[in-house]
């Protein structure tokens, strides 16, 4: 997938998916990952969201070992002028906890 910048980047990919009308693409960096969303098509919700905001980014996201270290690390940042955004909820197909903040640029990060 040269779309996904890896190459621009010097990145390698390590996993590839096409989900319905968006591809998805992992580049490993460091003990992390950049997750790239492509839309293949016009129903796709990464096109619907560039065609209202723009391009750029949708979100950070944190992994931490249990739901403590989500409420802890999400105060922590809403002490540093981040505002709630969603959460702390818990994600359906992965069954796995969130909590959504926006940055004050009014991106997302989710712990």
């Amino acid at each position: 997938m040269d779309s996904t910048g890896g190459a621009t980047f010097g990145l390698q990919l390590e996993y590839e998916e096409q989900i319905g009308q968006t591809k998805l693409a992992m580049l490993p960096v460091g003990e992390t990952y950049i997750e790239l969303l492509e839309a293949t098509g016009p129903e796709s919700g990464v096109a619907k969201w560039i065609g209202d905001k723009g391009t750029g980014l949708f979100h950070i996201c944190f992994e931490v070992d249990d739901i403590d270290r989500i409420g802890l690390g999400g105060q922590s940042m809403i002490r540093k002028g981040y505002r709630n955004g969603w959460g702390v909820g818990r994600h359906a197909l992965g069954s796995n906890f969130f909590w959504y903040l926006r940055d004050p640029a009014g991106n997302f990060a989710e712990y």
